[in-house]
């Protein structure tokens, strides 16, 4: 009798078969090609493939797109969108993006001053740094200042983005760059919180100074309603400058006379001479600005003093009048100065001793 194979051998022997087939070249490339189809199907169907990777990587997309639409908003201070967003969070708000940049840094950066307080209600940090490719980072209150967003930097203050740390690539603080710029309502905000409004650079200078060597006349009445700011006014001044002018005497050289006149109601000295023996009347004849010459008159300058070289105040206008063509201010100051009794030859010669240089304040 013929023997027959048990039920496993059977088994075996398929397995065998099924494996040699599966093996076959037919059935290879006949398994790829499904393969393949299926995946153009789910390319143009939209599907993904079942994977359980998928619900991860669509709340990752999701969250970018999130963000990337919260920048977007923030810099074109579209406050509709932006609440949407910030109703519907993916995310915290104060992720970065490119350069390190959060949504704050980005609109104080663009000035969307409406954008900045939305954000910072909601919970943004004001004192995060960004991260250039060199360099020290950024806070938003730096950006915005860099880029003279004065609205938004007065928010940025007003809800925290100052600390006295804030330097620029200079090394000058924050009030030192608003009075430079002439940002008067970034100063005021900064007096508001208490900010020292006489804080010196190494060489001594004072937002004061900065803001009257550069003519910024806002800035400088902005300054000179700080108590702090007013105490110097007659004693600080820059050690690069020869003749360690003050900011009253700068103002004078300026020809700013709006400024001059509020330094004279806060107590700035009228007669008090340069470290070249050179007061501010004599600093306002040489330019031949007779408003400030009428208003130093009038507040107490001595029109009698005899300066440096030994000559007295008329007698300079009066040369000053022959030597220059008519329209140029000289003959009125002449008159400004014989209505108010001046003398050619009279007077008390001013004092030329330097004073010892101020080292910066601490």
């Amino acid at each position: 009798m013929a023997h027959k194979p048990d039920d496993d051998s059977q088994h075996a022997g398929a397995a065998d078969d099924n494996a040699k087939n599966a093996l076959s070249p037919q059935n290879v490339m006949g398994r790829l090609s499904a393969a393949f189809w299926k995946s153009v199907e789910n390319s143009t169907t939209g599907k993904a493939p079942p994977t359980t990777e998928a619900p991860a990587m669509e709340a990752t997309m999701a969250s970018r797109k999130w963000r990337r639409n919260l920048f977007q908003a923030a810099q074109k201070n579209d406050v509709t969108t932006l609440r949407q967003l910030l109703q519907n969070k993916k995310e915290d708000i104060n992720n970065t993006g490119g350069k390190g940049r959060t949504a704050l840094h980005i609109a104080a950066r663009a000035n969307a001053h409406d954008a900045v307080q939305m954000l910072l209600e909601n919970g943004a940090d004001p004192l995060l740094r960004d991260k250039p490719d060199r360099g020290q980072g950024r806070t938003p209150l730096e950006l915005a200042m860099g880029f003279s967003a004065t609205e938004s930097a007065v928010t940025l203050i007003e809800h925290g983005g100052y600390t006295s740390d804030i330097k620029n690539e200079m090394g000058w603080s924050v009030q030192h760059v608003a009075a430079e710029k002439g940002q008067a309502k970034v100063l005021k905000a900064l007096s508001a919180i208490g900010v020292d409004m006489d804080a010196r650079l190494p060489d001594g200078t004072t937002p004061l100074l900065l803001a009257v060597r550069y003519h910024r006349v806002g800035a400088a009445q902005a300054l000179l309603d700080d108590r702090q700011a007013v105490l110097s006014l007659n004693t600080a001044f820059s050690t690069k400058d020869g003749h360690r002018r003050t900011a009253f005497q700068t103002a004078v050289a300026r020809g700013l006379t709006e400024v001059v006149g509020k330094m004279l109601d806060v107590g700035a000295l009228p007669a008090q001479p340069d470290v070249k023996g050179i007061v501010p009347l004599e600093i306002a004849l040489h330019q031949g600005h007779v408003a400030m010459v009428d208003m130093l008159v009038r507040r107490g300058a001595d029109v009698n003093v005899i300066n440096a070289q030994g000559e007295s105040m008329l007698s300079l206008a009066q040369r000053q009048q022959a030597s220059h063509e008519e329209g140029k201010g000289y003959a009125e100051n002449v008159r400004l100065l014989e209505k108010a009794g001046a003398a050619p030859q009279l007077g008390k010669q001013v004092s030329v001793m330097p004073r010892a240089p101020k080292g910066p304040r601490r």
